[in-house]
């Protein structure tokens, strides 16, 4: 929870949780996959930050993101990827999602092994 001003982006994640065990609702699903992502790719720009790598602010930050966190951890690199395509997926396609339920809680369990994995890197 936000405390002294300063955001807590694992609520995202919690959020994500919450809304991936919406039954029968889209919306809720694509916010889930959505959310979890962004939790996940906050954890890793703030790792970076930490790790006194300069990050874009930009539209280049996702990509930059995975990229110096794939140099660190492949696997990190490659399950954060798949995070953002499913985000990008979620957020702009019109078509239904086939199984999206499935997916959000997909996507929140990704993102908790992935955030948990950044916190331990060196």
């Amino acid at each position: 929870m936000s405390t002294f001003g300063v955001f807590e982006w694992s609520d995202f994640l919690d959020l994500a949780e919450d809304l991936a065990a919406l039954p029968d609702h889209d919306a809720a699903a694509r916010t889930a996959i959505s959310r979890a992502y962004y939790a996940t790719f906050h954890a890793g720009r703030d790792y970076l930050d930490r790790a006194h790598i300069p990050v874009d602010r930009g539209r280049n930050a996702h990509f930059q993101v995975q990229t110096e966190l794939q140099k660190r951890s492949t696997e990190i690199g490659l399950e954060i990827a798949l995070l953002h395509s499913w985000r990008k997926q979620a957020d702009h396609d019109t078509q239904s999602i086939p199984n999206a339920e499935t997916l959000a809680r997909s996507a929140v369990s990704l993102a908790r092994e992935t955030i948990s994995a950044i916190e331990v890197l060196a």
